[in-house]
């Protein structure tokens, strides 16, 4: 158990003043808990409320998985870890699950990242021409991604734009053109390792991008 939760449920103990046994009875004690502290003392927990979108057939909007997963929120500069969270990717927003079982999304404004399965988000903002909102970091500082769906019901889109960021400048990595033109400094040898390593910036995109940065940063340092 983390510590806002040993925190929730030592105060559900004190409020009860009497044992508390069983899940049910946790359960009930928590949602008081929760429900008589200050949106002040709610931390991560003092959020909108959220209705989870029915998933069909069709697909879903939650990135990567539809399922809640235990994962980390840096939230209002406090790290909670072992945090069920999931992304909803049409609307742009974490949601999380409280020990009470209710959804709820935090101030986005407040959230500095999150970390959930392989993928660490961080809220960016204030880069010219990038608009404010959740990365994925591909290579921390300098390569990510916006990862959105949109549509609904029976039928999900999904869209991934990958930016990278050369020195204060942002570049939209859309084909192999924009990324030669993004590293034009070095653009001779960047066409060449992709040749010799036979990467697809189509069939594998993010992997090979990741790669490509990587190997551009390293020839930067040299």
């Amino acid at each position: 158990m983390g510590c806002a939760a040993a925190a929730l449920l030592f105060f559900a103990h004190s409020v009860y003043s009497q044992p508390l046994n069983g899940q049910n009875e946790i359960k009930n004690a928590l949602e008081y808990a929760i429900s008589t502290l200050p949106a002040s003392q709610l931390g991560i927990y003092n959020g909108r409320d959220y209705t989870p979108t029915t998933i069909t057939a069709g697909g879903h909007p939650y990135f990567p998985t539809a399922e809640f997963e235990s994962g980390t929120i840096i939230y209002d500069g406090i790290r909670y870890d072992d945090i069920l969270l999931i992304f909803d990717a049409s609307l742009q927003c974490v949601v999380i699950e409280d020990y009470a079982g209710h959804k709820i999304c935090p101030a986005e404004e407040k959230i500095e990242s999150f970390i959930l399965g392989l993928h660490t988000f961080k809220r960016l903002t204030d880069i010219p021409g990038l608009s404010t909102g959740f990365y994925d970091m591909l290579v921390d500082g300098k390569l990510f991604v916006r990862r959105a769906k949109s549509g609904g019901g029976m039928q999900w889109r999904s869209s991934t734009d990958y930016f990278f960021l050369n020195e204060g400048r942002l570049f939209q990595l859309t084909d192999k053109k924009s990324v030669l033109e993004s590293m034009a400094d070095k653009e001779s040898d960047i066409r060449n390792y992709i040749r010799v390593n036979k990467l697809s910036l189509h069939k594998q995109k993010g992997t090979s991008l990741t790669e490509v940065v990587k190997y551009y940063s390293s020839l930067k340092q040299h």
